[in-house]
């Protein structure tokens, strides 16, 4: 086959246009609805505003939004990212998982350093603001999470960690909420899964699991293991009445799992396993 020429002519670079926007971390993104954004953040200390920019596909801005906390008393203060669950992403904006409305919600992330809780953690505010800037309200915890209802789909679902000793034992716990009732505010919020026990944690490797549930099990109730991909490595029904569920998973190796029980009510139940 004859060798192609390469012409030898005027050096140059091939016809382009650019577009220069301020984007933030690679994982950090806006969500509405099963559709992503890119996000740019920026702060102006001397302003005292946060800006976050929402980009549409074509690098066009879709929003801007700028919240003004120059009356907020913190030493600290940012916006919060919410870790998406399956899919490994931050989470800078949502529409449809705070509120009942059609308005992009953010969150600012606050505190001062000498604040503590009775186990020596910082204790900081999660403030939510809609797109123009409105107070909506305070969201529990200190970190705000977000998972897929059934697992790897589904509709997001906010959630946030707890940890203790429960009756002796240490307990890891993910408390499930739904803000956002049918109003352009956020609600007080419904607790939508409670702790469940799970010993022995972490589980050797051919062991039986017992999960003790806070509710007696009704309808079909199933009992999921999901691995931090995010994918269902097993699924066990279990029957009405039970307070307590015996089982030895098949399919869990050597790693970190969520396991979520789902009641015949819709109620869920889920907590942390680390399988040995």
């Amino acid at each position: 086959m004859a060798a192609i020429g390469l012409s030898a002519g005027a050096q140059g670079v091939l016809p382009c246009t650019s577009t220069v926007v301020d984007i933030a971390d690679d994982e950090d993104y806006a969500y509405d609805n099963g559709n992503w954004y890119r996000v740019g953040c920026t702060e102006n200390e001397e302003a005292k505003t946060v800006d976050l920019r929402i980009y549409n596909e074509d690098l066009s801005i879709q929003k801007a939004i700028t919240l003004n906390y120059s009356d907020l008393n913190y030493d600290n203060i940012y916006f919060a990212n919410c870790y998406f669950n399956p899919y490994e992403y931050d989470v800078c904006a949502t529409k449809g998982v705070f509120t009942g409305d059609d308005k992009w919600v953010v969150i600012l992330k606050c505190w001062n350093a000498d604040d503590y809780d009775e186990q020596g953690n910082t204790v900081c505010h999660l403030r939510a603001y809609d797109e123009t800037g409105k107070f909506l309200g305070e969201l529990p915890g200190n970190d705000m999470y977000l998972s897929l209802s059934k697992g790897v789909t589904g509709t997001p679902m906010p959630y946030s960690e707890k940890s203790g000793y429960v009756d002796g034992k240490w307990v890891e716990q993910l408390i499930f909420y739904n803000f956002t009732g049918s109003g352009a505010s956020i609600n007080a919020p419904r607790v939508v899964a409670s702790r469940t026990v799970a010993y022995p944690n972490p589980l050797p490797a051919g062991q039986e699991l017992t999960i003790s549930l806070e509710q007696a099990s009704v309808g079909s109730t199933t009992v999921s293991f999901i691995d931090m991909k995010g994918q269902v490595v097993d699924r066990i029904n279990v029957r009405p009445g039970q307070t307590e569920v015996r089982v030895t998973p098949r399919a869990l190796h050597h790693g970190a799992y969520l396991y979520t029980v789902i009641y015949g009510d819709g109620s869920v139940a889920s907590g942390k396993l680390l399988a040995e």
